[in-house]
């Protein structure tokens, strides 16, 4: 490995809280970094070699809303006081949020300086379908006018349908504001994914 020629050092700081199930508030994880590449990179306008790319980013979800546990009574003959009702673990189910925003601030060798990106996710927001995940994001990405780019803008919308526990599809609708940044004003993608898990 020649450090002289490229060195790569990424290093972030966690924060966690409400991990454990026994924690009464929502659990949440936040999480804040940096990186740097000592290059060489090529510059979009000249060709020319640059080095040294640094870049943060902050990210993090938090769930917003928990739904109830189902609570069902023991066994009479097991409990001192007859039939009661049980405390069941929290469950995962609910509504959460999330958020990333990254920076790489030389324009002349990134394409994307800047972009951020959150969205809104609810597991089991049907009913019977628990481990089902519905999804609502966006994405921003300003980018770099050495390239002669502008912007470019995502609305996301996923459900992913679990039909075992090892595979589930994902049907999503996505509307794109100046794809790629180019010339092409508006555009919209219909897919459906297929996972499987052996």
């Amino acid at each position: 490995m020649n450090l002289r020629e490229s060195t790569y050092v990424q290093g972030e700081f966690w924060y966690k809280l409400n991990q454990d199930p026994e924690d009464h508030g929502l659990p949440g994880n936040y999480k804040i970094g940096g990186q740097y590449d000592s290059g060489p990179f090529t510059r979009f306008d000249n060709g020319e070699t640059q080095r040294r790319n640094p870049g943060w980013y902050v990210m993090g979800d938090q769930m917003l809303f928990r739904e109830k546990p189902e609570v069902t009574p023991t066994d009479p003959a097991k409990s001192k006081r007859g039939s009661k009702m049980s405390s069941p673990a929290p469950t995962d189910q609910g509504l959460s949020a999330t958020a990333n925003f990254v920076m790489h601030p030389r324009k002349a060798i990134n394409i994307a300086p800047y972009w951020v990106a959150a969205g809104l996710f609810y597991k089991g927001a049907i009913p019977h379908r628990g481990a089902d995940v519905m999804s609502f994001a966006f994405y921003y990405a300003s980018l770099s006018p050495v390239s002669a780019l502008d912007f470019e803008f995502q609305l996301r919308f996923y459900y992913s349908l679990y039909i075992t526990s090892w595979i589930f599809m994902s049907p999503h609708v996505q509307y794109f504001r100046k794809p790629g940044g180019g010339s092409i004003k508006d555009a919209v993608m219909l897919g459906l994914f297929f996972h499987f898990t052996l």
